[in-house]
């Protein structure tokens, strides 16, 4: 099993791309213990502390199966996290992660929250738009609820966030019509 410390120091010396899809794959073939990863990201100070959400969306884009004691451990992290990288890097993979049934309302919410804000950077608004939009498609009512507030997105500052909307909303708009 790989350590969590190894992993902070493979990214402190070198953070690169190339680095990050390593230890993705150290990650994957010889296991690693998610509660001390989480533990050691807490405890670990900047800019190490972003590598590793960095990081750790990368295995969860790849390897997305978080039971339902790890989700609410990296739910609980979510919230704790201030950080607009690192913010970016957990949304990001939750919008990877099948949400279980016990956390989807309270993603939702927090995602419906975020998404509007001009409080949160472009990318951040987008994951969590998309981690919407995969809770919401099993739920027509709150897919219903969703597509009030991406509709009201087509004239946001951000050409990326209208492009994001259209997309969700096309989407949202096949879902309910079935």
């Amino acid at each position: 099993m790989i350590k969590a410390e190894e992993i902070a120091d493979s990214l402190a010396q070198n953070r690169s791309k190339a680095n990050v899809n390593r230890m993705v794959l150290e990650m994957a073939k010889h296991g690693y213990d998610f509660e001390e990863y989480i533990s050691l990201v807490n405890q670990t100070p900047l800019p190490v502390k972003w590598y590793l959400t960095w990081n750790l969306s990368h295995y969860l884009q790849e390897y997305s199966h978080l039971g339902l004691v790890k989700q609410r451990l990296f739910w609980k992290f979510t919230q704790e996290i201030e950080h607009h990288g690192m913010l970016r890097d957990i949304w990001r993979a939750w919008s990877f992660l099948v949400v279980h049934e016990e956390l989807e309302g309270e993603v939702f919410d927090r995602a419906m929250r975020v998404i509007p804000s001009q409080m949160y950077p472009v990318a951040i608004r987008i994951h969590a738009m998309k981690t919407a939009y995969n809770i919401a498609k099993n739920y027509p009512e709150i897919a219903e609820e969703l597509l009030l507030v991406v509709e009201d997105l087509e004239h946001d500052d951000s050409s990326a966030i209208q492009a994001r909307s259209r997309h969700i909303m096309k989407d949202l708009n096949k879902l309910l019509s079935r």
